[in-house]
């Protein structure tokens, strides 16, 4: 178990905003993509600067690891965000007419995805290989191993 939450996100729209989401995820600096979006306020710090980013990118820190440019109007990025997905950052570039697709895993605690503003999840902290299988999606227990990890530590106890 960790604090960062591993992602898969597609995004597919007009190709300025593809080109403009891509330049920013090459960065590779916390919070740099959703910054170049959506800026937090001037003048913000503190508690208050916490619940905007909380409220406005779901959380602080984006740090990518691998991007794919499909073509000129699709995007796929793997990163990791610190405690949860930024699903309030996909939620706004879903107003922006970006078509957004992603998968995520707090390896240990839940897992989830989002498909154009749903959002779904599956909490499996406490729960055996076993109990959580049925419950894992296909799709996200290949993108992240989650039933391996699960079986692995039951091994290692």
């Amino acid at each position: 178990m960790g604090d960062w939450c591993d992602n898969r996100a597609s995004f597919f729209g007009p190709a300025e905003i593809i080109d403009s989401l891509l330049f920013a995820m090459s960065r590779v600096e916390a919070g740099g993509a959703m910054q170049a979006f959506f800026p937090v306020p001037i003048g913000l710090a503190g508690s208050a600067r916490d619940a905007w980013v909380a409220d406005n990118w779901g959380t602080d820190m984006v740090i990518v690891t691998k991007h794919d440019r499909v073509d000129s109007m699709e995007l796929v990025v793997h990163f990791r965000s610190a405690y949860a997905p930024p699903i309030p950052f996909y939620d706004k570039l879903s107003a922006l007419g970006v078509h957004v697709d992603a998968i995520f895993n707090l390896p240990g605690i839940f897992c989830g995805k989002y498909h154009d503003g749903a959002f779904d999840c599956c909490d499996y902290e406490g729960m055996s290989a076993e109990d959580a299988a049925p419950v894992i999606s296909a799709e996200i227990d290949l993108e992240f191993g989650i039933i391996a990890e699960l079986r692995s530590a039951e091994n290692d106890e």
